[in-house]
């Protein structure tokens, strides 16, 4: 009834308590089975090879405690695997979960068993407690067979010594009182949520030895040293110890056993004194040999010499035994390389989006290096060697851990590609996939918090993870970003309105004619989602809002003066500096013209659609006869509808590569602007600006003696089209001086596009700053000028005309200063935001910063080169929203 495979063959009653124990099917988990049963619950004790998906329970039991009279290791056997799946357990059947651990761990323990406290005691969906134990001497004999359990005493009788772990002070406990109190604690309310000690009263050293010797007056005792300490938080319940009665009944086992060995030792005596007599022959054969002394060489080499020393018969026996010595020692080390080597090949797979082919090896991997892990963790305690198989060790259970994260990525592919699926087909989307997604990403988060705490000072593995996990951001960066997406599928229900209706503005912008947003609008689309289903979908044109539109609204200065502008039109609506603004006047220009209510906006580039769908398209067009964009007049309203209704349209058709290279280029253009998203939900709101998706302008949090700059550039196309045509070039100089910053920007721009090419340029920065003249510089010719200065939220724009010629090159120099409290004789920082405009490709830029200053410092990201005066360079093709720190610390 107790183990997993009998409960697998029984279909016992649904209606009966389950408690499930994930341990060792040691004697101390059985026994706690059995009094479980014996009070009517159904067990199951399953371990790592016994986690099945589909597991119900009432209650779980997370046993760590280690059988030391089985084993003398003491290393903590928890895998982020099992944790996780306990975690997935847990929270999917809203089980009651108690963590077991010995009160008494050693450091890695300890780290361990921090990092578990924090998600146990922090994590809201859970229901757990932690409860430390002492120590245990329990001990039963039926039948002449004999079950012991302890978890600091060892004893070995046929070399008659006993093995106890050095401590100062013990815990010798009551066995019985200790499983009273377990299921005790099981079934109350009152031990969750905390860290419970369940302990006897102490014991020293010297009175436990005095004991131990009552009951083994000739055993020998060995004490090990694992440098163990007890861990001090928690609540605290003293219950009485018993150590004597478990030491009685161990040393009449000892006994028995022990004449038990003896008897078989004279029944083998004979074939004893054989091999003792053919090793005397032996001995005196070599002894009566008359080579000593000095003369040795004057009578025979030294090869002959050792021949004499070591008989023919054990050369092969050495040979073996260093041959097996060398087979021992690379083991580990073999199945990591085999096992790493796996994992890039399976890795450059996924790269390639061949997402079904790495899924096997990937699994190949994890169990090599689980392999190679557990082998090296038997052998950790060799002198001199023992470092090696640690370091072994550690790296295979890293590498196991980043392959289990690489394989959660094969897997939420998967799940995304079948959402994508049921968005294709108008089907609803189904709920329990969402989950997995969500599931799936919790476990990946905290996996990486895991990971992030083994790869301390471990440059091999920290080496392997930027190949493999992060690219160009660091682990931390990596695990907010999964927190993030997490929290976004966690509102899915709200998002794709499981219980109500939401209606959603999509707007196509022609990021050839730019505005602060994108582009100048072309379609609107109002699309309903309901019951997690798309119910309804209608586009119109910017014309269509604006003659419905009762009433005008007053333009903007820059449109009313430079495009002679009477009345604000909708296709221009996006004409905020920053989105979630813009995404509101859109939002209120369909209520009004249309009455619609809109719950959210999303706005998408004109180019960047055209080339993903294009791009589907190619792909599907020999298994469809639909018309293909390329058959569409050319007219930008006509073809924004099409590339609309086909983004996700027939997507049952592509092969799962295809599928996985439409997630990445969404995600790629959500990163780079190209795609931009605002919700009214306040919730989805706040992880869209972590995330860098809803086109806000916010300046970094900054601390103590901190200063957070910001620069947006942006332009307006007045007159001539063909943005993308317009090469642009920046360069910012920072010097951050006493009492002061100084900014100076230079901004080049090239015109290639076959015609005059008029815009409005706005710099946005800090509240504080303050602009000197606008210097423009073109082919011979320099023109000064005056700023149109514009307070804008919490922040101060500069705004510019600006007319530029075909195959003309002019640069505008801005230049502006602020005050600051900045202390250089303290730690501080200094942040600068780079906020890139949507439409805008790429922008080569330099980023210069100077602070004035010889101490030390670091940057992150890491900036290229550093100059004698101390400046350092920054060059980047600025693709997307850049932020870099620059951090001092006391000289």
């Amino acid at each position: 009834m107790s183990t997993y495979e009998n409960i697998q063959e029984n279909n016992l009653d649904e209606y009966l308590t389950t408690v499930g124990i994930f341990g060792e099917r040691n004697y101390f988990n059985l026994k706690l089975a059995s009094l479980l049963e014996s009070k009517h619950c159904r067990t199951i004790i399953f371990g790592e090879r016994d986690k099945i998906e589909i597991l119900r329970v009432n209650y779980l039991i997370f046993s760590e405690l280690k059988n030391l009279d089985v084993s003398l290791d003491r290393k903590l056997n928890i895998k982020l695997t099992d944790f996780g799946y306990i975690l997935d357990l847990s929270e999917r059947n809203k089980t009651k979960t108690l963590f077991l651990f010995d009160i008494f761990l050693n450091k890695n323990q300890r780290d361990y068993f921090n990092q578990i406290k924090e998600i146990v005691l922090k994590e809201n969906r859970l229901y757990a407690a932690i409860l430390l134990l002492g120590d245990l001497l329990d001990i039963e004999s039926k039948n002449k067979e004999v079950n012991v359990f302890s978890n600091f005493l060892n004893l070995n009788i046929k070399k008659k010594h006993l093995n106890l772990i050095a401590r100062n002070y013990y815990f010798p406990e009551d066995s019985n009182e200790v499983y009273k109190n377990i299921i005790r604690t099981l079934f109350s309310l009152s031990g969750y949520g905390k860290v419970n000690r369940l302990i006897s009263k102490p014991l020293t050293k010297h009175s436990l030895l005095q004991i131990i010797n009552k009951f083994f007056p000739h055993l020998k005792i060995n004490l090990l040293n694992f440098e163990e300490e007890v861990v001090r938080e928690g609540e605290t319940k003293i219950i009485s110890g018993d150590l004597e009665s478990g030491l009685k009944k161990l040393s009449v086992y000892a006994s028995n056993k022990l004449n038990l060995l003896l008897k078989e030792g004279e029944a083998n005596n004979s074939n004893i004194s054989k091999s003792g007599h053919e090793f005397q022959q032996t001995t005196r054969y070599i002894e009566t040999k008359p080579r000593v002394g000095n003369h040795v060489h004057k009578y025979i080499n030294k090869n002959k010499l050792l021949n004499m020393l070591i008989p023919k018969s054990y050369k092969g026996v050495i040979k073996e035994l260093v041959l097996l010595f060398i087979i021992i020692f690379m083991f580990p080390a073999a199945l990591l390389f085999i096992g790493l080597t796996n994992l890039y090949l399976a890795k450059n797979f996924l790269i390639e989006k061949e997402v079904g082919s790495p899924r096997l090896s990937f699994e190949a991997s994890i169990n090599l290096f689980d392999i190679s892990s557990q082998y090296s963790a038997k052998l950790v305690h060799i002198p001199y060697v023992g470092e090696y198989f640690l370091f072994t060790e550690k790296t295979g259970t890293v590498l196991q851990r980043i392959t289990l994260l690489l394989l959660k990525q094969v897997t939420l592919y998967k799940y995304i590609s079948e959402s994508l699926d049921n968005l294709s087909s108008e089907s609803k989307l189904d709920e329990q996939v969402v989950n997995n997604i969500y599931l799936e990403l919790d476990l990946a988060n905290k996996d990486l918090g895991f990971l992030e705490a083994e790869i301390k000072d471990n440059n091999f593995v920290n080496q392997i993870i930027n190949n493999l996990l992060l690219g160009d951001q660091s682990l931390k960066d990596l695990r907010n970003k999964l927190y993030l997406f997490k929290e976004i599928v966690g509102l899915a229900d709200q998002i794709f309105a499981a219980s109500s209706t939401k209606s959603y503005l999509v707007v196509t912008q022609n990021d050839n004619i730019l505005r602060p947003g994108g582009g100048r609008l072309v379609t609107l689309g109002v699309i309903k989602f309901s019951n997690w289903k798309l119910v309804e979908n209608n586009y119109y044109e910017p014309n269509y809002i604006d003659n419905n539109l009762k009433g005008e609204v007053v333009p903007p200065y820059p449109l009313k003066k430079y495009l002679n502008q009477e009345r604000w039109l909708v296709e221009d609506a996006n004409w905020s500096l920053d989105f979630p603004s813009s995404a509101s006047r859109m939002g209120w220009f369909v209520d009004k013209s249309i009455d619609e209510k809109i719950d959210g906006v999303v706005s998408i580039n004109y180019s960047f659609l055209e080339n993903i769908v294009s791009k589907k398209e190619n792909l599907i067009r020999p298994k469809t006869d639909k018309t293909s964009l390329d058959d569409k007049e050319d007219n930008h309203f006509e073809k924004s509808k099409y590339l609309l209704t086909h983004l996700f349209s027939d997507l049952k058709l592509l092969d799962q590569k295809s599928k996985v290279d439409l997630i990445t280029d969404l995600y790629n253009g959500l990163s780079d602007k190209q795609i931009q998203i605002f919700n009214n939900n306040t919730e989805l709101t706040s992880v869209l600006a972590d995330l860098g998706w809803d086109g806000s302008i916010n300046k970094p949090d900054c601390g103590q003696n901190c200063y957070a700059d910001l620069v947006a550039i942006n332009e307006s196309t007045i007159e001539g089209g063909l943005a993308d045509k317009i090469i642009r070039q920046a360069s910012l100089e920072v010097s951050i001086e006493e009492n002061i910053i100084k900014r100076k920007l230079v901004y080049y721009l090239y015109n290639q596009t076959g015609s005059n090419y008029r815009a409005y340029f706005r710099t946005l920065v800090p509240q504080d700053a303050g602009f000197s003249k606008v210097e423009i510089l073109g082919n011979n010719s320099k023109e000064t000028l005056d700023p149109e200065m514009v307070g804008y939220k919490n922040y101060k724009e500069a705004g510019l005309f600006l007319d530029l010629p075909n195959n003309f090159t002019k640069a505008i120099i801005l230049s502006w200063e602020s005050g600051t409290d900045l202390k250089k004789d303290v730690e501080g920082e200094y942040i600068l935001s780079w906020k890139k405009q949507s439409g805008v490709n790429k922008i080569n830029t330099e980023i210069k910063v100077n602070t004035a200053s010889k101490l030390p410092t670091e940057t992150l990201p890491t900036y290229g080169n550093l100059t004698e005066d101390g400046t350092f360079v920054y060059n980047t093709p600025l693709t997307r929203d850049f932020t870099s720190r620059i951090f001092w610390e006391n000289e």
